[in-house]
């Protein structure tokens, strides 16, 4: 298992905390380690070479501002390694998030990873300065003292960081993204080389934000304006602003893609209005997640339809309308010596087959023109095909 540890001591270690709780399960999101000369934070056993896709991954918050050595630590969510790359001394781990989870004891938490790495994880000296490692890789396949509980554990740990100094400095928004269909079902992203979700064009949905706001402890009257950002404005959101009024939440926010063309590439953010202006530092999950909308059937396919509606209404019609007696009764008068062409000999075959069914064929040509009318009208009738 490779264990992550994130300090928020800087803008990228922070946002990545508030990103882990943020979004759903099965996004990718990539962590950034410094990995060259004295300045690495990764230990020898997680580096590039020795790591595996698919490997397990652990993310916690290592408390920097924590009393004595700084052993405090909060686990924020499991993982899948995705892939790991080494680029200008930074190492990336890409990471599959899994299942929130949280300790019963923090502390205990705490010492069981002193206990398995001792002094390599992030402590301070003696001088007071950091030391230690923020990536490491252990062999142990699980974590101890964790719970996994997908209806409690994003809100324990979201007021387990709640009560350290670093998120009580400032506004901490705490979310948690989830999106639905219509009828309730939850929505997976789509493997990552087709990046984040993709939605149906004039189906709906509902994106939902869970939220824990803890400044509002002191101010009870407090109202945060949010909204849902669509960069392409594709996504056909309904009610683009919301508020969170309690301290604890949850905004609902209604999709329904529209058309711009088969395919549209787009994003989605949550977006703090009147951040710059209010009384408090704000820090929440800023980070975009990508989405695909597409129509509900590819272009090639939906042409072939359509060629096949207008080709069935043509044939149809043609046999409606086919003296198939008259052509009969020509045939069978030809003087002896004389043969029909190919084409007219065709045409006599198929009127045989008319008279031979004559009680069920024009029941069964109406039908055809009917079926073909109702798909070729829904097709080429309704935007949102």
């Amino acid at each position: 298992m490779i264990y992550l540890f994130l300090s928020g001591k800087s803008s990228a270690y922070l946002d990545d905390i508030f990103t882990t709780l943020h979004l759903p399960s099965g996004m990718v999101h990539s962590y950034k380690f410094a990995c060259m000369g004295q300045s690495s934070v990764v230990d020898v056993s997680a580096v590039k070479e020795k790591c595996e896709k698919g490997s397990a991954v652990m993310i916690s918050y290592v408390d920097r501002t924590a009393e004595g050595d700084g052993r405090f630590y909060v686990p924020l969510r499991h993982g899948v390694l995705d892939g790991c790359e080494l680029q200008d001394g930074q190492l990336y781990y890409d990471v599959c998030l899994q299942d929130y989870c949280h300790a019963e004891e923090s502390d205990t938490y705490s010492m069981s990873l002193l206990n398995k790495f001792g002094r390599k994880t992030y402590h301070k000296r003696e001088n007071g300065g950091p030391g230690g490692v923020l990536a490491i890789q252990n062999s142990e396949p699980s974590v101890e003292y964790i719970t996994e509980n997908p209806d409690v554990s994003w809100i324990k740990t979201a007021k387990v960081l709640a009560e350290r100094g670093l998120f009580r400095d400032c506004c901490s928004i705490f979310t948690k993204m989830e999106l639905t269909d219509r009828r309730g079902e939850p929505v997976r992203p789509i493997p990552r080389e087709n990046s984040g979700y993709r939605l149906i064009m004039g189906k709906e949905y509902r994106l939902r934000i869970s939220y824990y706001v803890p400044v509002f402890d002191a101010d009870t009257m407090a109202i945060i304006p949010i909204s849902l950002e669509d960069s392409r404005e594709v996504c056909g959101v309904l009610k683009k602003q919301s508020y969170m009024e309690s301290k604890q939440g949850k905004v609902d926010f209604r999709l329904c893609p529209t058309v711009k063309s088969d395919m549209q590439m787009t994003s989605l953010a949550l977006s703090v209005k009147g951040e710059e202006g209010s009384r408090w530092k704000i820090r929440y999950a800023k980070g975009a997640v990508d989405v695909c909308t597409r129509a509900r059937m590819r272009k090639g396919v939906k042409l072939a339809i359509i060629v096949c509606c207008l080709a069935g209404i043509g044939i149809s019609s043609f046999l409606m309308g086919l003296p198939y007696g008259d052509i009969i009764k020509e045939a069978n008068e030809l003087p002896a010596g004389e043969s029909l062409s190919w084409w007219n000999q065709f045409v006599y075959q198929i009127c045989c087959g008319l008279d031979r069914y004559k009680h069920v064929y024009s029941s069964i040509c109406g039908a055809v023109t009917t079926v073909a009318t109702f798909f070729l009208v829904r097709f080429t009738g309704k935007a949102k095909l």
